[in-house]
C-alpha cells in the first residue's frame, strides 16, 4: 500500500512517513503543497490519504471537497490530521466523508491505532 501524506510541517510529515513505513511496512509519499499532491494524484492512486487541515495555498476542507468531487479519487479513504479541535469542524468533515480524525497532539500509540484501523479496512 502507498499512503499519500499532505502535511506542511516537515517534522510531522516525517513522523507520519516513518510510522507508515516502519509500523505498517507500507510506502509513504509526502507533500507540503496540496498542488503538488494533486499533480501526484493525477498519475498515482494511494490506498488512503492523511490530510492536514491547515496548509498553504488551500485549506484541508477545500482539498477534501476537491478529492470527493473527482470520480477517480472520491472513494479514497481520508484521515484528517489537525491541531484544531472544533466539534463543528469534525461534523463538517464527517459530512464530506472523512474516514477518521487525528489530533496532532495525540501520542504515537493513538495515531498508530487509528492508522491500523484504516489499513485493516483496506484488506
Amino acid at each position: 500500500h502507498t499512503v499519500l501524506i499532505i502535511e506542511d510541517s516537515e517534522v510531522y510529515r516525517q513522523f507520519l512517513t516513518t510510522l507508515v513505513k516502519k509500523v505498517f511496512n507500507a510506502n509513504a509519499v509526502g507533500f507540503a503543497s496540496p498542488l503538488k499532491a494533486f499533480e501526484w494524484l493525477d498519475s498515482n492512486m494511494p490506498a488512503f490519504i492523511i490530510l492536514d487541515m491547515e496548509l498553504p495555498q488551500m485549506d484541508g476542507y477545500s482539498i477534501l471537497k476537491k478529492i470527493r468531487a473527482n470520480s477517480k479519487t472520491e472513494k479514497i479513504p481520508v484521515v484528517v490530521c489537525t491541531a484544531l479541535n472544533s466539534k463543528d469542524l469534525v461534523v463538517r468533515l464527517v459530512k464530506v466523508g472523512i474516514s477518521d480524525f487525528i489530533d496532532k497532539r495525540a501520542d504515537v500509540k493513538t495515531v498508530a491505532a487509528k492508522l491500523k484501523k484504516i489499513f485493516e479496512s483496506l484488506e
